[in-house]
C-alpha cells in the first residue's frame, strides 16, 4: 500500500513531495530514502533516512553515466541505450571494465535480465523504479511498465477536458497512453504528454506549454479550412471538435460557436493596421521586440525542447505549433515548464497578445 500523504498503519509506504512537485523523500516506518537533488529534478545523492549518504551519481548531457556506492566507494558505471535506459551496469577492473548486469527491456519498459545483477533502481528511460509497488517514477505521473500505461490520466495545471490533445493525432486523447503508443520513437521527460516535431515529423516528449483553450484550439483548426456558411467555418469541424473539447463541459458549446463567429466576421474585415506600424522614417514598430527571427544570434537552444532562451532577458520562446507565424513567450523555464504563458508576438516583433 501507498500513501501520498500522512500515514501511519504499518507496511504503508509514504511519499512526500516539495513544492515543485519534486518527490524527495519515501518512506516505511524507519526505513526510506531521502533524495537530495541539484535544480533538475534528478537525484545527486540518495540518502537514508538520518542523512547519510548511500548513493552519489554522475551525469554528463543529461543522462545519468555513473553511480558511486557509499562508504564503500564502489563505483559503477551506466552503459545507456538511445532512451535513456540502462542496459549494462560495470565498475573498473583495472584499465578496463567488468560487467556486473546486463538487462534488456521491452518497448515498453519491461526488465529482461539477461546476466548478473546490481542494486540500481534506475530502469526505463532512466526513471526511477520503486520495488514497493513496480510503478516507473516519471515526476507528473506513475507509469507501469506491464500495462504500458500510466496509472493517472494527463494533466495541466489548469483544468482542460482534453489536455495536450492534438487534434492531427487521435492517439493523444488517450490521457494514459504512453508516448502516443509510440514508444520506440523517443522518450518521456516529465510524464506529460507529447508534442509532434513539425521540422521532422517526429513524435517527442517534452514539457509542453499548457493546452490552448477549446476555442482557441478550435479557432486554429478552423482557420486552415475555408470559410463557408456566412464567414462561418463548416459544421463539420464544429461538430467534431465541439464533441471532443466539450464532452465534460456541456456549457462551453455556445461560447465557442460565437467565438467562431466573431473571428470569422472579424477575418472579413480589412486590415488597416500596417499604416499605423511605421512611428520613425528608420521604419521601426511602435510594439517591436527582438525575436529568434529578427535576431537570432541573441538567442541559444533550449536542452531537449524546441524553444529558444533570450541570453539577455531569460525568456523562453517557442514558435506556435500550428501556424508557426508567432512565437509564444515565457518569462522563464519555470513558467515554460508549467505552460504559463506571458505573451505572443508576430515573428517581426509585434505585440499580438498579452496574456
Amino acid at each position: 500500500m501507498i500513501c501520498l500523504g500522512s500515514c501511519t498503519a504499518p507496511g504503508v509506504w509514504t511519499y512526500t513531495y516539495d513544492g515543485d512537485g519534486k518527490r524527495v523523500k519515501k518512506s516505511n516506518g524507519s526505513t526510506g530514502t531521502l533524495y537530495w537533488t541539484g535544480m533538475g529534478s534528478d537525484a545527486l545523492s540518495e540518502s537514508d533516512l538520518s542523512g547519510n549518504i548511500n548513493e552519489e551519481y554522475f551525469y554528463f548531457s543529461g543522462q545519468r553515466v555513473a553511480r558511486a556506492d557509499r562508504p564503500s566507494n564502489v563505483v559503477h558505471y551506466y552503459v545507456n541505450d538511445r532512451l535513456g535506459t540502462a542496459s549494462i551496469i560495470a565498475t573498473p577492473s583495472g584499465y578496463n571494465s567488468a560487467t556486473v548486469a546486463e538487462s534488456d527491456y521491452s518497448p515498453y519498459g519491461i526488465e529482461i535480465p539477461i546476466a548478473g545483477g546490481d542494486s540500481n533502481h534506475y530502469k526505463f528511460t532512466g526513471k526511477e523504479r520503486d520495488t514497493e509497488s513496480s510503478l516507473d517514477n516519471f515526476g507528473a505521473r506513475y507509469y507501469a511498465s506491464p500495462l504500458g500505461r500510466f496509472m493517472t490520466p494527463d494533466w495541466s495545471e489548469e483544468p482542460e477536458p482534453a489536455p495536450y490533445s492534438d487534434l492531427r493525432d487521435p492517439q493523444s486523447l488517450n490521457l494514459y497512453s504512453y508516448l502516443r503508443n509510440n514508444p520506440m520513437s523517443s522518450m518521456d521527460d516529465d510524464g506529460h504528454e507529447c508534442t509532434t516535431d513539425p521540422n521532422t515529423g517526429n513524435v517527442k516528449c517534452v514539457v509542453l506549454q499548457k493546452a490552448p483553450d477549446p476555442p482557441n484550439m478550435l479557432l486554429a483548426a478552423a482557420a486552415t479550412i475555408p470559410f463557408d456558411i456566412e464567414g462561418g467555418p463548416p459544421g463539420w469541424l464544429v461538430a467534431s471538435t465541439i464533441a471532443v473539447f466539450c464532452a465534460a463541459t456541456p456549457s462551453c458549446r455556445q461560447p465557442i460557436i460565437n467565438l467562431l463567429k466573431q473571428d470569422a466576421n472579424s477575418s472579413n474585415t480589412t486590415d488597416t493596421s500596417k499604416s499605423d506600424e511605421k512611428t520613425a522614417e528608420d521604419g521601426s514598430k511602435s510594439d517591436e521586440q527582438v525575436t529568434p527571427t529578427t535576431k537570432p544570434e541573441q538567442f541559444e537552444p533550449v536542452k531537449n525542447t524546441s524553444g529558444k532562451r533570450d541570453k539577455t532577458t531569460g525568456e523562453i520562446w517557442q514558435k506556435d505549433k500550428l501556424h508557426k507565424d508567432h512565437y509564444e513567450v515565457y518569462k522563464n523555464r519555470k513558467d515554460y515548464d508549467n505552460g504559463r504563458r506571458d505573451r505572443s508576438v508576430w515573428e517581426d516583433g509585434r505585440l499580438k497578445e498579452k496574456f
